[in-house]
């Protein structure tokens, strides 16, 4: 499986394999040479981040926007879903032990 990475300035998510490059001339005379780098297929941008998917909803997401619980990566929307679930669940299980 192919490391995904995720575009700091537009968001785009990627497959390493799918990503763009670029070269620059590095260095003066004899220690001259083309260094080439990876960047964006969509923006050109070479601020690149590796991705991670929730494992959830699949998205890709900078692996600092994740919440790690475990073993499980979930991201803000995911976790918040659950969280939510989760109080609902609770305050029908505290009504019906009052009643």
């Amino acid at each position: 499986m192919s490391q995904k990475w995720i575009c700091c300035d537009c968001g785009e998510t990627f497959d390493e394999e799918d990503a763009g490059c670029y070269s620059e001339w590095e260095g003066e005379g004899v220690m001259r040479g083309e260094i080439t780098y990876m960047c964006c297929p969509k923006c050109g941008s070479d601020s690149l981040e590796e991705a991670e998917e929730c494992d959830w909803c699949g998205e890709c997401f900078n692996s600092i926007d994740l919440i790690h619980v475990d073993d499980t990566k979930m991201c803000e929307t995911c976790a918040r879903a659950i969280y939510e679930a989760y109080k609902e669940k609770w305050a029908k299980m505290k009504g019906s032990s009052n009643a």
